[in-house]
């Protein structure tokens, strides 16, 4: 495509819905669009929100299918991957609880997968279950789903049973300390500003420690220096160089 070419082969149109929330997007160039798999421009993302709840299922105004279009090059089928997620509204307060993820060739139904959430009381995501393979080919011994669960205290993460088992942080919420399971500890220094940016980084374990580098900023608050190392940047602000 030269320089300036209008509806070019890289060109792309956003569609928004009435209620000016994006729909679609999909390539310029193609002739006229009727929809998505048609003949005529092509597809990359669209987007269906609910219109209705359905009992518990809280999806009125929100993204209730997810598609991503990916096109394989010219030749035998398949010649388009299709990506589609479908969110259910269950959790604390019309939170997403479930994602089904199915992946169709042309549009024949192949891979399928399935992941759920749990919240608190507060909104926190309290448990995450590892996507679960729902396709014929994995039922029906198709292992259940590793579950990761959160902790929290007055609304901050503090553990993730099984990777971190504390998480502690300063009075300016910024995390002073990670104790992962393996017995390493990454220890965060407060910035002497109380800023939340971290003042120095420190990897330890039982046997020995690892020192890590001091953090350094400029007024504006960008990252200048730390340990063997200069940053400078232009009169935007934009990082120029390292050494």
């Amino acid at each position: 495509m030269s320089e300036g070419e209008v509806d070019g082969p890289g060109d792309l149109t956003f569609i928004n819905d009435k209620a000016e929330r994006l729909a679609r997007i999909r390539e310029t160039a193609g002739g006229t669009f009727t929809a998505c798999g048609a003949a005529g421009p092509r597809c990359l993302k669209e987007y269906t929100f609910g219109t209705f709840n359905s009992g518990s299922d809280l999806r009125l105004g929100k993204v209730q299918v997810a598609k991503r279009y990916n096109y394989l090059p010219a030749g035998p089928a398949p010649n388009t991957m299709t990506i589609a997620e479908t969110y259910t509204y269950a959790g604390k307060d019309g939170r997403a609880s479930k994602r089904d993820t199915q992946v169709f060739a042309d549009t024949i139904a192949r891979e399928a997968f399935t992941q759920s959430f749990t919240y608190d009381d507060l909104g926190n995501t309290a448990s995450l279950a590892y996507p679960q393979c729902t396709h014929t080919g994995c039922a029906p011994g198709a292992a259940s789903p590793k579950t990761v669960t959160f902790a929290y205290t007055e609304g901050l993460l503090t553990a993730v049973p099984g990777y971190a088992s504390a998480i502690t942080y300063y009075s300016n919420q910024t995390i002073s300390q990670v104790v992962h399971s393996n017995g390493i500890s990454d220890v965060i220094g407060i910035d002497p500003n109380a800023q939340q940016r971290p003042g120095s980084i420190l990897a330890k374990n039982a046997r020995e420690e690892q020192n890590g580098p001091g953090m350094f900023y400029d007024t504006a608050g960008n990252h200048t220096a730390n340990s063997g190392a200069i940053h400078e940047y232009d009169l935007v602000f934009l990082w120029k160089v390292l050494f």
